[in-house]
């Protein structure tokens, strides 16, 4: 629940609260989210709603607005209208442009396809006990391993910490 009538505005009439904003903090958050263009300005709200700049400037500072504006953008901004329209955008590119890049985004942001995953866990055990010669030599070959300039040799010792089938390429 707000705020009620123990916090006063100027004026002795009750604070407003995020729960029960004034008309004028609703057409301004309304109009911020949903009816601004782009470059429109603080000032343009304050010609068309005829109040002074410094009002609006104020009201735009005011915590409580900040709050409204935070939750009216994110409800705006991630409503399902909109990620359908850029699904839409991805889908037209992917069939009618037959981009792939655009084709792999949309399978998998549907679900239909996992991204591509590269891990390289490489743990030296009592590193303490190699000489500097042989701290380089580990060194070299990992940086050789990561930029593809070498093949990986046979590993002898290995701890399998998680294997499932959809990391091997093996998913239905």
């Amino acid at each position: 629940m707000g705020q009620v009538s123990t916090l006063r505005a100027r004026g002795g009439r009750p604070a407003w609260t995020v729960e029960n904003p004034p008309e004028h903090i609703r057409r301004l958050v309304d109009w911020w989210v949903h009816e601004r263009r782009a470059g429109e300005q603080q000032a343009d709200f304050a010609a068309a709603a005829g109040v002074s700049l410094q009002s609006v400037r104020n009201w735009m500072v005011d915590p409580r607005v900040k709050q409204l504006l935070g939750l009216a953008l994110d409800e705006s901004n991630a409503s399902a209208p909109r990620v359908q329209m850029v699904l839409d955008m991805l889908y037209k590119r992917a069939t009618e442009d037959e981009d792939v890049k655009a084709a792999r985004t949309y399978l998998e942001v549907v679900g239909r396809m996992a991204p591509k995953r590269t891990e390289v866990d490489i743990t030296i055990h009592d590193a303490r006990s190699l000489s500097d010669e042989q701290l380089r030599a580990e060194l070299k070959r990992a940086v050789d391993l990561l930029e593809g300039r070498a093949l990986p040799e046979a590993i002898e010792e290995a701890e399998v910490i998680e294997d499932t089938l959809d990391e091997v390429g093996l998913d239905a």
